[in-house]
């Protein structure tokens, strides 16, 4: 069950960046947020493993402001308010800390993950593949030669993640078999 039990002084806190986010979405060109929806995800977020430091984060600039409330609205879940898609707020205590020691967070082996189960498995590798070559030959066929070279470079960064994830998991293999 997710708990919304936070102290009222840490209710106000958010309540506080929640305006000041609105405000700043605003500024931006963004339309209105829904305060309610957004005090709920942070205050979520704060109560079930996932501390703020709340002041930080009220103090932020717009930027970082932005890039954590979103984030957390976002990313958290709304079956047990965990944080999913490897979003941390930078004002999480952990932030600080580089991957390999935030409490607990351990490095999933390529090699021991199901293919299915693979952030980017060859089919999905494919698939973008051929979405992002159809994009970058359509935007050209129309005269967009610029999008169609971006587009391409986003192809080529795409091969060079595939490349990199294949290498890696032949380090692991190989460091295994050791």
């Amino acid at each position: 069950m997710i708990s919304f039990d936070v102290s009222a002084r840490d209710a106000d806190l958010i309540t506080r960046i929640v305006k000041r986010a609105d405000a700043a979405y605003q500024l931006a060109g963004g339309s209105k947020i829904d305060r309610r929806d957004v005090a709920m995800s942070l205050t979520a977020c704060h109560a079930n493993g996932c501390p703020l430091d709340l002041e930080k984060l009220l103090a932020a600039d717009d930027f970082n402001l932005l890039h954590d409330v979103s984030g957390i609205h976002r990313h958290i879940s709304t079956e047990d308010a965990q944080l999913g898609g490897c979003f941390l707020p930078r004002v999480a205590p952990e932030a600080g800390r580089p991957r390999g020691e935030r409490g607990g967070w351990t490095m999933t082996p390529l090699h021991s993950i199901k293919t299915s189960k693979f952030p980017l498995n060859w089919k999905r590798y494919n698939k973008l593949y051929d979405e992002i070559d159809a994009a970058a030959k359509g935007v050209a066929d129309i005269g967009h030669h610029d999008l169609a070279t971006a587009m391409e470079k986003v192809r080529a960064e795409l091969w060079n993640a595939w490349n990199l994830i294949q290498s890696k998991e032949q380090a692991e293999a190989a460091k295994k078999d050791h």
